[in-house]
Parts: C-alpha cells; structure tokens; sequence
C-alpha cells in the first residue's frame, strides 16, 4: 500500500512539473510573440513617418519619397516592401517577396499584422462626428475592448468544435481620441 501511495506521489509529481512547464513554456512563446508583434508595429510606424517626412521635406509624393525612406531607415535583416495599388514601389533587404495584402504569403503573416478593425465610437464624440464626415482614413487612438462573451462561448464549445480555440482574438478599437487631420493626409494615396 505505501509503494502504491509513493508511486502515486512521484506520478502527481511528475505530471505537475510537465504541466507547469508546459505553462512556462506557453506563457514564454506567448510574450515573445506579443513582442515580435509591438516591434514590428513599432518599426512599421517609424517607416511610415519616414516616408512621410521625405515626401514632405522633398516635396515628393509618398510613392517617390518610400525609396529614399527605405534606404534612410530600413532594418536591418529584414524584408521591407513599400506597395500602392499600381503595384510594388519600393523594397529593402533580402528575402522572398512578402507581396501585398491578399497574396499566398501575406495570407500566411495576416495573424502579424492587424489591416481592418472595427472601431467604436462615443456617441456624439468629436471622433464620432469627424468619423462621419471623413471619406478619407483617420489617424486615431484607441483602447482595444475584447469580447468575453464571445471568448467564453468558444471556450465552452472547445470540446465540440476544437478549432474555434485557434481563431483570432474577438476585439475592437474603442476611439478615444483622433489626431490632427495631416497625420493622415499620407493615407489617402
């Protein structure tokens, strides 16, 4: 009886420390991945800016002003791709194409980089009146509000449909504030 009992230790014992190291190990992958993901917003905003500042330090147009920006400011190591609906403008680094969003290898990156979200806006906010008014993009800031109750249907539906765990995270931009209207006048080419 006492070997069965030790024997049954050593099992919890063992099965605890897989767990919990499948945990830390899921935990570690998780915040890298979030990592990965702050850093290339970070570095896609900084290129944005670059472009920005070309074309307005130039007087070029955001096409003509992306190749000297990629060269200025491109990281080093990575595959840079500037595109605009004609077509490829500017690249930087080795590396396959990357290609523009709808293409067989943006489909395989989609989950790193977030290109439509739904946004919520006060009611009767300025956010909300310019919103409606702007034909044109916004440069705006926002809080993101996930779903729970959403994220609680799907766990408790994870038995029965195991791939709803793996869809993305159901969230939306709630606008808190909007940035002056030539932050986002680069947007509309």
């Amino acid at each position: 009886m006492a070997s069965r009992v030790t024997r049954g230790m050593a099992v919890v014992a063992a099965v605890s420390a897989l767990v919990l190291a499948g945990a830390a190990a899921g935990t570690a992958w998780l915040l890298w991945e979030t990592d990965q993901r702050q850093q290339l917003r970070d570095e896609a905003e900084l290129l944005v800016s670059a472009v920005n500042r070309e074309a307005r330090e130039e007087r070029l147009t955001l096409a003509g002003a992306a190749p000297e920006a990629l060269r200025e400011s491109s990281v080093p190591g990575a595959r840079v791709e500037v595109w605009a609906p004609a077509g490829l403008v500017a690249s930087a680094g080795s590396g396959p194409v990357i290609g523009r969003e709808g293409s067989a290898a943006t489909d395989a990156a989609a989950d790193w980089i977030v290109h439509r979200r739904r946004m919520v806006f006060p009611k009767a906010s300025p956010a909300e009146v310019v919103a409606g008014q702007s034909a044109a993009g916004l440069h705006v800031l926002g809080i993101p509000r996930v779903d729970l109750a959403l994220v609680s249907w799907r766990l408790s539906n994870a038995k029965a449909k195991p791939e709803i765990l793996r869809w993305n995270l159901p969230y939306e931009i709630v606008v808190v504030a909007l940035y002056p209207d030539d932050s986002c006048a680069g947007n509309q080419q």
